[in-house]
């Protein structure tokens, strides 16, 4: 098989931060970059390679950002990562209430 040029089923793949992204057909889904992310990846990747349907959004070989979350559901560190996600966002009452204090304060 030549590398060049590049089959039908190819996607590109990148890094950015604790996710991988792949594009496939003009949308880009984020895996976690766990044991269970990267394995769900190969497997998609290889679908591809044997799915005549490529091309068509929401099936095994071209998986939404929902399905990829449905099948993480268990995977323990990626729950992990979220809940430190979420958590970093949280504000408590107290920060939220100095913040407009100081909002106040700006005149803002």
């Amino acid at each position: 098989m030549s590398d060049y040029p590049l089959p039908s089923y190819a996607a590109s793949v990148w890094v950015v931060g604790d996710q991988v992204h792949a594009g496939f057909d003009g949308h880009t889904v984020a895996f976690p970059n766990t044991e269970t992310g990267l394995t769900l990846l190969l497997a998609v990747l290889r679908e591809r390679a044997r799915d005549n349907a490529f091309n068509k959004i929401g099936t095994k070989s071209s998986p939404t950002k929902y399905a990829v979350e449905r099948a993480l559901v268990n995977d323990k560190r990626y729950n992990e990562l979220l809940r430190a996600m979420h958590a970093a966002k949280a504000v408590s009452d107290t920060e939220r209430q100095e913040s407009i204090a100081w909002l106040k304060e700006l005149g803002l």
